[in-house]
């Protein structure tokens, strides 16, 4: 029966687009309360966040409107989902960005494409997004204080889960990123930066650069005098 359930959400698209925006507006969105305890308690805040991504017992709205969400996309051939929340996100970015209202209605749309974007990846183009937004996100001082640093620490963390699609030049560059936000004057984007350098670090290993071939005593004895000092020393 509960398959059913969500084989009829996601079979029309009139009640799928209705279903994803209403957990997107109501079950995603930040709280008076979580934007309170983010100004004033920001460990508070992030152990908050915490719970919800790695609890399986969570039950709270957020985690239940989530994982409704991708219950919907295995559910979904058409990739309905996806297409909402791309449409959503543009319709937002057409928006005065600096309205606080559109930064917490863009920082709920946002945090859906990015669970979305575990079970479809090319949601968003994730190269292209860090390239053209995330990025400028990442390095802009109007989103340095609340409520606009909400969209940094949102920026953060979607660089997090894209980081082992970014190739070597832009990895780099969200490696620096997170670095100069860990001083930032927000406590919550500070934290958020510390759980991104992890993830960078952690998925570091597969974008380096291979080591340099090294050469031995037969290669490198007809080699000019500087290029065998050069192998030999390294």
């Amino acid at each position: 029966q509960a398959r059913s359930i969500i084989d009829d959400l996601v079979s029309g698209k009139e009640t799928s687009t209705a279903v994803v925006k209403s957990i997107v507006d109501n079950y995603i969105a930040l709280s008076q309360e979580e934007t309170y305890a983010w100004q004033h308690e920001p460990e508070t805040y992030i152990k908050k966040m915490d719970s919800e991504n790695y609890n399986p017992d969570n039950i709270q709205p957020r985690a239940t409107g989530i994982d409704l969400l991708i219950c919907m996309v295995e559910r979904d051939s058409s990739d309905c989902v996806a297409k909402v929340l791309t449409e959503m996100r543009k319709s937002l970015l057409l928006q005065p960005q600096m309205d606080p209202n559109v930064v917490l209605a863009k920082d709920s749309c946002y945090r859906a494409i990015g669970e979305v974007m575990a079970k479809v990846p090319d949601c968003i183009e994730p190269k292209g997004w860090f390239r053209n937004e995330l990025r400028a996100m990442l390095a802009s001082d109007l989103l340095a204080r609340f409520p606009m640093s909400i969209m940094k620490a949102r920026a953060l963390w979607l660089t997090g889960i894209v980081v082992n699609q970014l190739p070597y030049r832009l990895w780099v560059q969200a490696l620096e990123l997170s670095i100069k936000n860990l001083h930032s004057d927000d406590g919550v984007v500070g934290l958020m930066a510390v759980t991104t350098l992890t993830a960078l670090v952690s998925g570091a290993p597969s974008l380096l650069p291979p080591p340099p071939t090294m050469h031995t005593n037969a290669q490198t004895k007809h080699m000019p005098q500087h290029t065998q000092w050069r192998y030999q020393s390294s």
